[in-house]
């Protein structure tokens, strides 16, 4: 079906707008190519008119922080998985993902760099994905499990890492041949980490994993081919400190942000994906309002610093979410562009396209509108991810990437959390999804 249209639907366009009703919307082949009052239709016999007695439709929601690498429970386990199981565990992620209506993705892994392939040329069905490959990190960083030999974590796949979203590179010139390596198998943007992920008891998130030195090698390095845009992990102060000195496209997590770096990042036109739910709602998703003693896998299984060991404190999930809500209402504050990104990484823990939606619902909780989270996750995403001259709003001349749900999102989020109200996934104008069923190949009434 390459001509059709919307009939009668309400408009959201992922600008931060007020909802228009009484719409029709045409697409032709992959774009939009009018929106209009739904009745000032005159048009041809090509096109096959939808009625959808006054649904809602809204950009395809686009998650720019997301890890399709295969994985479903512990973060030991996937190390023991077959590659080609979990090659086939990122395809079915990507499709659960897609379910919810994402129809967009920024991915951190090594998959997702082949993924997109498939995607992209339409042989599979999936979110359209931006690839950042593997990570960069220092050995000792947050992606090299100290409780495995580093041989298991750093040896050879290929050319890659074992790792399932990480590759360590020390010192400038593994920083340079890495990121090469990574522009070479297609990477779109570069991701490192600035800063540690309180992973483990060697991985705090106030230890910083590159020098200001090292993260200038990887800005450059980056910016040589294309001017590629550059992703940093960063939670602490400092790291946020170095990531604002480099001009980063992008900050993630950001736990630590204060005033001023808030202030330099909206100065300087660097967006910020906060994933609140991760980091905020961690402790309190696990045990509720209980004060709680962190757990140390690597206490068991690894090495760890007594030191520190000995001076840990219970945690108090309700204080770490009212210290991330307060620290991105700052950010929203000072005018910090902020996107939807939900950290979604395995299968138990952050269950794929859910988590997304619980996202979004976290960042209207924090202190959005829900039109404000809708163009978190839409027009601002897009930007995060360069794709915004062609998808995350809703008008004439962008790709058709759309959702078209039964019930308003603006009436309650939680509706986005239950795929029985989306009616149509469609992206590149063909409808993708209808009704819950997936067309792997083509569309549902396609030509």
């Amino acid at each position: 079906m390459k001509k059709y249209i919307l009939r009668d639907v309400t408009v959201i366009d992922g600008k931060g707008n007020e909802p228009f009703e009484h719409k029709a919307i045409a697409v032709d082949g992959k774009k939009i190519e009018w929106i209009r009052d739904k009745d000032d239709i005159q048009t041809d016999d090509e096109y096959r008119i939808l009625d959808l007695c006054g649904m809602v439709v809204m950009p395809g929601l686009i998650d720019a922080h997301m890890h399709l690498c295969g994985g479903a429970g512990d973060r030991i386990s996937a190390f023991a998985l077959n590659q080609v199981v979990r090659d086939l565990k990122a395809v079915v992620q990507s499709q659960e993902t897609m379910s919810y209506g994402v129809t967009a993705v920024r991915d951190i892994s090594p998959i997702g760099l082949y993924l997109k392939r498939v995607i992209a040329r339409g042989e599979l069905t999936g979110p359209r994905i931006i690839a950042c490959g593997q990570g960069l990190v220092r050995s000792g960083g947050h992606a090299d499990l100290s409780e495995l030999p580093f041989e298991m974590v750093a040896g050879q796949h290929s050319w890659m890492s074992n790792h399932y979203w990480g590759i360590v590179a020390d010192g400038e010139a593994e920083i340079r041949k890495t990121i090469r390596l990574m522009l070479r198998e297609g990477a779109d943007q570069i991701k490192f980490w600035a800063s540690g992920g309180g992973y483990s008891t060697v991985d705090a998130i106030h230890d910083t994993h590159y020098s200001l030195e090292e993260c200038r090698v990887i800005a450059e390095e980056s910016r040589l081919v294309n001017n590629i845009p550059l992703v940093s992990h960063a939670e602490s102060l400092e790291s946020i400190r170095n990531s604002i000195e480099i001009n980063v496209h992008s900050i993630e997590h950001g736990d630590e942000l204060d005033e001023e770096c808030a202030e330099l990042m909206t100065k300087k036109n660097i967006y910020f994906v906060p994933t609140l739910n991760l980091v905020a709602n961690w402790y309190i998703d696990r045990f509720g309002d209980k004060r709680v003693e962190p757990t140390h896998i690597a206490i068991e299984y690894g090495p760890f610093r007594s030191v520190e060991h000995m001076k840990d404190e219970p945690v108090d999930g309700l204080r770490v979410r009212d210290q991330m809500y307060d620290m991105f209402k700052m950010a929203l504050e000072k005018g910090v562009k902020i996107a939807l990104g939900s950290d979604t990484v395995r299968d138990k823990t952050t269950k794929y396209g859910e988590y997304t939606i619980r996202e979004l619902i976290t960042l209207v909780e924090a202190g959005m509108t829900p039109l404000e989270g809708i163009k978190a996750a839409t027009q601002t995403a897009a930007e995060v991810l360069k794709l915004d001259k062609y998808i995350g709003t809703i008008e004439s001349g962008k790709i058709a990437d759309m959702i078209v749900l039964k019930a308003n999102p603006l009436d309650s989020l939680d509706v986005l959390m239950d795929k029985s109200n989306i009616k149509y996934v469609i992206q590149d104008g063909k409808i993708k999804i209808e009704d819950g069923m997936m067309h792997n190949f083509g569309d549902r009434w396609e030509d």
